[in-house]
């Protein structure tokens, strides 16, 4: 018997996570994301905190295995990886569950389900500001493939788009059950209601960017060189790696670029250290007349064993600037386990390099009107990076990358998406300078400007190098004002709107019958 209860609940959970997996992974349209909760708002039960609990960590769970499944491709030593960051993600999902159950403590019999969107953004935003900083999964990162509701970033961050997503699920899931009229049309007025309003909104400001001048403008020439790892770390073929970035630098100095941009790790090894990658920068400097930024490693005088992942800037004026990353990803750059465990984890791992953690941002410039932020690897999916970047006075993002490993999966796409949020958030424009791809330049509207493509026009997985144009305009977003608050605020003001409207939306009924656990017969 109850086989026959735990089954149809788990294919709901399934038949959620497949359809919302799906729209992340662009192997079906952004706008399933819509209704692709729609299965799993039809069973969860608010009133009962563990069901709830346990419907919506489940269904999360599998949402994030189909989602960063492509981990797999970083190798055979990080398969056990991808649960473990499904089941961390979907720990935060006690958030939703206990404002669903707060909601209907307050005798909203319906307040639960209409409560779930803020609270599952707010569980979003815990992911990205907790200390693993592991982030990725968003409900609503589709809908950053859509101007006019991607402007919603520019409120309330990221997340903003997964409570436009929830809220439109819930009201469809409720109009599926029994509930009553007035909570229907909560339903609606969140979820539709505002759903358009987002996009009117969004529209007016997206059409305002076509018309926008900037008072300034740098010509960036972007190097995506596509150079493997085998090759990088091959010293036998160091010399064929440099002669390759001269050829792709070459490419751009006929546009007359202000800088050259290469990627996260370009120059392998310990730059400051190693005096003939310290000759091929410098000397391409002096050859070139231009500031070159790339990626490398570092590590303090006398400090051998702390490893940094640095950006570095090196001037024709003969300065130089390093930013060392201050988001490190776990596991890939170091293990976050105290002791047995970390020898555990690191041993499963395999050989790679333990990286420390920068203790302080740098803001780059170049003359008087350009400072710009870097971002390195997936720093770029951080809103409140490109905020405090944006609040230093930058002008610019700039974010290295190398995820050549993850070409054949749904990386690309997913990685570009969460960029363009930020970029939306912060209000600022990013360049974005991958080994592989996808390296763009977005505005600070989210738009792509300009793709860095082959001579097929393909973007991902070849080398090749074109300058591109940042119009240095930014905008004062309220993201860029006020930070994650407006999430905390929101899920207040809709605390004290369930608490208000409960008469309207009815009183719940005592129960004592499980899902789980039938009735004994009379």
């Amino acid at each position: 018997m109850r086989g026959w209860t735990v089954l149809p609940l788990a294919g709901a959970c399934a038949a959620s996570a497949g359809l919302s997996g799906a729209a992340q992974n662009g192997v079906a349209p952004g706008w399933l994301a819509l209704v692709g909760f729609v299965p799993m708002l039809t069973v969860v039960r608010p009133e009962r905190p563990a069901h709830t609990g346990a419907v919506l960590a489940l269904t999360y769970f599998l949402f994030s295995l189909l989602t960063i499944h492509w981990v797999r491709f970083f190798g055979a030593n990080f398969l056990w990886a991808v649960p473990l960051a499904a089941a961390y993600g979907a720990a935060f999902m006690m958030i939703p569950s206990v404002g669903c159950l707060g909601a209907y403590a307050a005798r909203s019999r319906d307040g639960g389900l209409l409560m779930l969107p803020a609270c599952w953004m707010l569980a979003e935003m815990g992911q990205r500001r907790a200390s693993l900083g592991l982030t990725w999964a968003l409900a609503g990162q589709p809908l950053a493939d859509w101007p006019v509701l991607s402007q919603a970033a520019a409120l309330a961050g990221p997340e903003s788009l997964s409570f436009l997503v929830l809220a439109t699920n819930v009201s469809l899931a409720l109009w599926l059950r029994r509930c009553s009229r007035w909570s229907r049309l909560a339903a609606l007025a969140q979820g539709p209601g505002l759903l358009v309003l987002a996009a009117v909104w969004g529209a007016q400001h997206d059409g305002a960017a076509a018309h926008a001048d900037a008072n300034d403008s740098i010509d960036v020439a972007v190097i995506q060189p596509n150079a493997s790892a085998a090759m990088k770390q091959d010293l036998s073929q160091r010399g064929d790696l440099l002669e390759h970035y001269d050829r792709l630098v070459n490419r751009t100095l006929g546009e007359s670029p202000q800088l050259i941009v290469l990627p996260e790790g370009a120059l392998p090894g310990l730059v400051r250290y190693d005096d003939g990658l310290t000759d091929w920068a410098r000397s391409t400097v002096i050859r070139t007349g231009l500031p070159l930024l790339f990626g490398s490693i570092d590590h303090p005088e006398g400090e051998a064993q702390r490893l940094f992942n640095v950006a570095v800037l090196i001037t024709p004026y003969n300065t130089v600037a390093t930013y060392a990353k201050t988001r490190l990803v776990p596991l890939a750059e170091y293990v976050p386990a105290p002791g047995p465990l970390r020898s555990w984890a690191s041993a499963l791992r395999g050989d790679l390099v333990d990286y420390a953690p920068g203790e302080e941002l740098t803001l780059f410039e170049l003359g008087e009107s350009v400072r710009f932020g870097v971002m390195i690897c997936y720093e770029d999916v951080f809103a409140d990076l490109g905020r405090a970047y944006a609040n230093a006075g930058a002008t610019m993002l700039v974010a290295l990358v190398n995820t050549q490993s993850f070409d054949r999966s749904a990386q690309p796409l997913q990685h570009l998406r969460r960029a363009r949020l930020t970029a939306i958030s912060a209000g600022l424009p990013m360049i974005r300078c991958g080994n592989s791809g996808v390296s763009a330049m977005i505005d600070p509207y989210g738009r792509i400007r300009g793709t860095v493509r082959d001579a097929l026009g393909r973007p991902v997985g070849v080398p090749a190098a074109r300058v591109l144009t940042v119009p240095l305009t930014a905008r004062a977003t309220t993201y860029r004002r006020l930070g994650d608050g407006p999430i905390a605020i929101m899920v207040g003001l809709y605390a004290i709107m369930i608490l208000v409207a409960r008469r309207r939306m009815g009183h719940p009924a005592v129960s004592t019958e499980s899902l789980l656990i039938p009735r004994p017969s009379e």
